[in-house]
């Protein structure tokens, strides 16, 4: 990862964004514009029962960005940096992981937005491994 690249993903990841309730999917729109074309709800399903609520752009498979998001989280954390701390990328992530605790704004440069609440169903098993899967085309 270049300088820049990495100031870039260091500004993404630590920067504060707004929260946006699961229940007001047309907030999702009026938050986060329509960078990605139209946003829908992907639900990733965890242990325990918990969900996590994303929301994904309209072009944008959920996997294939979880697994890019992995990749700049775990760079971003491996060697951990002096610069602000963010949560520790598990050394196997799984689609849980990333939903539940990756930078939003690592997501967001994916296609990906973290919402707070729960819809009743499950489109990612959280328990799906995501490392050797392809980057992310962008």
């Amino acid at each position: 990862m270049d300088d820049l690249t990495e100031r870039t993903l260091w500004a993404l990841a630590a920067a504060d964004y707004p929260v946006v309730s699961a229940q007001d999917f047309n907030a999702v729109y009026r938050t986060f514009g329509p960078a990605f074309g139209p946003w829908r709800p992907v639900v990733v399903g965890q242990e325990g029962g918990h969900r996590t609520v994303l929301a994904a752009g309209g072009n944008t498979d959920a996997v294939t960005a979880m697994t890019a998001v992995a990749q700049e989280w775990r760079a971003l954390c491996d060697p951990p940096s002096s610069q602000v701390a963010l949560a520790p990328c598990p050394e196997n992530p799984a689609a849980g992981d990333v939903a539940r605790n990756a930078p939003q704004g690592l997501l967001l440069r994916q296609g990906l937005a973290r919402l707070d609440g729960w819809i009743d169903r499950i489109d990612v098993a959280g328990e799906l491994p995501l490392e050797g899967r392809p980057r992310a085309a962008r």
